[in-house]
């Protein structure tokens, strides 16, 4: 790199010449070690080879011969067992094979010079085979003569001359390991020598390079102590700084961080140099150096007087462009002046500033919109209700708006809140303790206490604002479901002055979700366990909103069963099975119950237990079950023991 002090110069050559003695000293006696050494091992390996190559030969030959002396006993026996005459012959030529192969083996053990003992050995065993061949062919015999009682037992005599001649060549191999552990100690004792010339041989390398390195670390130890502290500091200002830095001349790039790199989207210096800053900052469209005339490096050189910092956007190797602030710094190495130039992408800081201000720009306006659209929906279905005559039926829809308008005015006080309270608002304190600052803004980020927070606080302001932003979509959303499900609602009324409702066919499981979104809201606020139990998810043709409404209303009324029942766990399990050709939808909670006497007047005009309730919610739901051909129905084992509703309808509408 080029932060490098030139005043280390004069020193780094008596470094370099030190060491070049140093090494050349110690190259001709690791040489010198090399030579002997690779003798050495020459020999070592010449002998150690053959050992292995006599070795492994010995030792196959013996166990070639085991397996022929096994295999022909085995065929032998297999020429009693057998009845097919053809395999009698079979099984005796296979025997008669393996013989052979049997004093192959052998003959070849005995060209590989054996030693006395070995030689006695196999006379040995050839005095027990002349025996054992004997009683194979008096035994083929007895076989041929149908003797086969007596034809075993001489089989039985046969494998207990053969269990000794498996003995005997154990015991050749016993010697022949014998005789290779000797051979290989007289090995290891002929390598002392060589082994005690190159300790000392080690021992003068080593002691030079004590010599030589205790004369170096004299010399060197501070200018050494003082070459680490600026690698450490190079390393953190750096290749440390989640910013680009490049070091520019009037033509090309000299040098630059593994950031920089990252920003431009290419993989080494020479890359960037090929491409040019030129293309990268769209003062060119030549998406290469040398047909451009490197006008953005020379601008920058004329710009810097003092420190200077300006905006600006480039273009990276894949044609994305981003935003960017950069300071340039004039910098003299080696009598050559340089520019240094900092990059910072401004990509996150940009589009949270824009999404802050669409946010704060759009909201209020949002809620205005969905607060008049409220209001005149109200109106509409008043006034509706009131000229159809159908005052009962009104009410039941008044009740299930008010239930959708609840989960409203939660969502609209949530977004409300977050609003108020949006961590958005600590983005000017940085911005003001930056201006503070604008002055020394590098030196402050790098080595003020409160500057390196700077950075990691705007990164993570960065994520909470972008979570804020999803809650506050996802609030939005939920509040325009609920404001389209009230102009269903609307429409549904509308079909009570005289139009027959819509029959559709539908999910039990999404009506059931639906359901559950639309007083999501209250229930997340109220700390409520709601949990699903989907047996099925058939498909049905129904009235879809007459159903959602009697959804609603069930789990609203489970939900204010489970708040004034005092327990601190508070649950409600929304479910669906099916029973022959109906569908059960049904709702149960673990809240305050119903009283014996109560239950058959809960579904009654006007009967009430809560006294914020109006009486109608139940009664309207029962009346609209009965109107999809369904029947609803309530379960409890008094009070404080929660209670079920349950509501079947038919698959198919009649």
């Amino acid at each position: 790199m080029l932060f490098r002090d030139n005043q280390q110069q004069p020193i780094a050559t008596n470094i370099r010449i030190i060491l070049m003695a140093g090494i050349l000293v110690s190259c001709m006696l690791v040489a010198t070690i090399g030579i002997i050494t690779w003798y050495a091992l020459q020999n070592v390996n010449h002998q150690v080879e053959n050992l292995v190559n006599e070795t492994a030969t010995k030792s196959n030959l013996i166990y070639e011969m085991r397996i022929a002396a096994r295999e022909r006993n085995l065929h032998l026996a297999m020429s009693l067992l057998v009845d097919d005459p053809f395999l009698i012959d079979e099984e005796w030529m296979k025997f008669k094979e393996q013989g052979t192969l049997f004093l192959i083996a052998r003959e070849k053990f005995k060209s590989q010079n054996p030693g006395k003992t070995e030689s006695l050995l196999l006379q040995k065993q050839r005095e027990l085979s002349k025996h054992a061949v004997k009683l194979q062919y008096e035994l083929n015999d007895l076989r041929l003569s149908g003797n086969y009682i007596k034809a075993i037992e001489v089989l039985h005599e046969e494998i207990s001359i053969q269990v000794k001649v498996f003995s005997v060549l154990d015991e050749i191999l016993a010697i022949h390991e014998k005789n290779n552990k000797l051979i290989i100690n007289k090995l290891f004792s002929s390598q002392e020598k060589t082994q005690k010339a190159i300790a000392l041989l080690i021992i003068s390398i080593f002691s030079i390079i004590y010599l030589t390195s205790t004369f170096l670390i004299k010399r060197l130890s501070i200018q050494a102590e003082e070459i680490k502290n600026e690698g450490i500091k190079y390393k953190a200002l750096i290749e440390g700084s989640m910013d680009g830095i490049l070091v520019l001349d009037k033509k090309s790039i000299i040098d630059c961080n593994n950031n920089a790199l990252r920003l431009f989207g290419v993989d080494s210096l020479t890359e960037l140099n090929r491409i040019g800053l030129d293309y990268f900052s769209q003062f060119s469209e030549e998406k290469s150096a040398i047909k451009s005339d490197g006008i953005f490096n020379a601008i920058n050189h004329a710009l810097v007087n003092n420190k200077k910092r300006y905006e600006w956007v480039f273009k990276k190797a894949n044609n994305d462009t981003f935003p960017s602030d950069i300071e340039l710094q004039g910098i003299e190495l080696n009598e050559n002046n340089y520019v240094q130039m900092i990059i910072r992408d401004i990509t996150e800081r940009e589009r949270i500033k824009k999404a802050l201000q669409d946010a704060n720009e759009n909201l209020e306006n949002k809620v205005k919109e969905r607060t008049d659209e409220l209001t005149k929906t109200n109106q509409k279905m008043l006034g509706l209700a009131h000229s159809a005559g159908m005052s009962e039926v009104a009410s039941g829809v008044l009740h299930n708006v008010g239930n959708v308008l609840n989960s409203v005015n939660v969502s609209s006080s949530i977004i409300k809140n977050r609003a108020l309270n949006s961590r958005a608002r600590n983005l000017n304190k940085v911005i003001d303790i930056l201006h503070k600052n604008k002055g020394n803004i590098d030196d402050f980020l790098k080595n003020d206490e409160a500057g390196k927070l700077v950075i990691p606080f705007l990164e993570q302001l960065s994520e909470k604002i972008t979570r804020e932003q999803e809650d506050q979509i996802q609030e939005i959303n939920s509040l325009t479901n609920n404001v389209d499900h009230i102009k269903n609602i609307i429409s549904m009324q509308q079909s009570y002055a005289g139009n027959i409702g819509v029959i559709e066919k539908i999910k039990t499981g999404d009506i059931a979700n639906d359901a559950i979104d639309i007083n999501l809201s209250s229930i997340n606020n109220s700390g409520i366990n709601l949990s699903k139990y989907y047996d099925t998810d058939y498909e049905i043709s129904i009235d879809k909103h007459k159903l959602i409404q009697i959804l609603v209303n069930l789990i609203s009324n489970a939900k204010h069963a489970v708040m004034n029942g005092g327990k601190s766990d508070k649950n409600i399990i929304l479910g669906i099975k099916k029973h022959n050709n109906n569908i059960i939808f049904f709702v149960e909670d673990n809240g305050i119950g119903i009283d014996e006497k109560d239950i058959e007047h809960v579904f009654e005009f006007g009967f009430k237990k809560r006294v914020e309730g109006h009486g109608y919610g139940l009664h309207h739901s029962a009346i609209s079950a009965k109107e999809l051909g369904g029947t609803l129905t309530v379960d409890s084992d008094g009070m404080n023991k929660g209670a079920t509703f349950t509501l079947t309808i038919p698959i198919e509408q009649k």
